[in-house]
């Protein structure tokens, strides 16, 4: 978590030695994972495991969407190399968890009745593109985007498991989404960046909280709920902070969110019976042993975060799409 005593985050842009070295980890243990299995497809702790299914066309659609995932990995692997502006790191990182996500809402969504992912895809693309001058506006579309998608596979994954009690509270959620942030006017382009980041992952972290107690047993769902008590104790905090200015309020702030979302995630990773909790686990341990580093800036943290997230995606998006119903 941030560091109180960093007062001011690095503003440089460029990824720090240790930045650098912990996200290359994070990418060589998923290459290495995916090497381990293609060089023997029986070996054990693979993120991707269809022996669970009995159904053939279920098979075809889980190898189907696994291949699919394995691509956009693969892509995301390979944009990462050479870059070295925090911020597009950033922003790629959520595009690919997002575009993750998607993939898996397609998936349970198989007649298109809710959504369209060739569009949906299409709309963001546009918008992508709209904001290429700027990564800081790139991030804060790809955090809609992420926001977006995932939000249409807790949808369909609330219609799955016929629980009422999710499906009111996304209304709540989509609802308060759709009224945009409450903000002062006018507000610097900075400024809107900023509070667009936190806007989003925040919501990210509810709707997070929403997918996690669909799909966790009742002790997860109470560490879930010790985690967004924790969010909002800590956001708390760094609100009433007035050793720090604005920006590195909201550098603190987004880096709050993006660090909740993640811890949200990986535990819904560890799910009784989930064929990925080992890959998770062991992804999480490498996440957090770098964040351990004192060494790192905030915005260092942001970035690793977001990698990790999306590296989480993949396996993750499978299994939510594919696992069989509990009803």
């Amino acid at each position: 978590m941030p560091s109180q005593k960093q007062k001011n985050p690095d503003r440089s842009g460029a990824p720090t030695p240790a930045l650098v070295l912990a996200i290359l980890t994070l990418l060589a243990f998923s290459l290495c994972q995916s090497a381990a299995r293609a060089d023997d497809p029986s070996v054990e702790n693979s993120p991707f495991d269809d022996s669970r299914i009995e159904d053939s066309y279920e098979v075809d659609q889980s190898a189907a969407l696994e291949s699919r995932l394995n691509q956009a990995k693969q892509n995301f692997e390979n944009q990462l190399q050479g870059i070295s502006d925090q911020k597009q790191i950033s922003a790629l990182a959520l595009r690919a968890a997002a575009e993750a996500f998607l993939e898996a809402a397609a998936l349970t969504d198989k007649t298109n009745e809710l959504f369209d992912p060739v569009d949906s895809l299409a709309v963001f693309e546009a918008e992508w593109e709209q904001a290429k001058s700027s990564w800081a506006a790139r991030e804060g579309r790809a955090l809609r985007f992420y926001f977006e998608a995932l939000s249409r596979l807790t949808a369909r994954l609330a219609v799955r498991a016929s629980s009422k009690e999710s499906f009111e509270k996304l209304e709540d959620l989509f609802k308060a989404a759709r009224a945009g942030q409450k903000r002062p006017r006018p507000m610097t382009v900075p400024a809107l960046e900023a509070e667009a980041k936190v806007f989003w992952s925040n919501r990210l972290c509810a709707l997070a909280s929403i997918l996690g107690s669909l799909e966790t047993t009742p002790d997860q769902k109470a560490q879930i709920a010790d985690l967004v008590e924790d969010l909002i104790n800590r956001s708390e905090v760094v609100a009433s902070r007035t050793d720090i200015h604005y920006q590195a309020k909201m550098e603190l702030l987004y880096l709050n969110n993006a660090q909740s979302l993640s811890r949200i995630l990986f535990l819904v990773s560890g799910e009784k019976n989930s064929p990925i909790a080992q890959t998770a686990q062991q992804m999480e341990r490498a996440w957090l042993d770098h964040l351990d580093q004192t060494d790192l800036q905030v915005s260092d943290r942001v970035t690793l975060t977001w990698v990790a997230n999306a590296q989480l995606a993949f396996p993750l998006a499978w299994w939510l799409a594919t696992k069989p119903s509990k009803n």
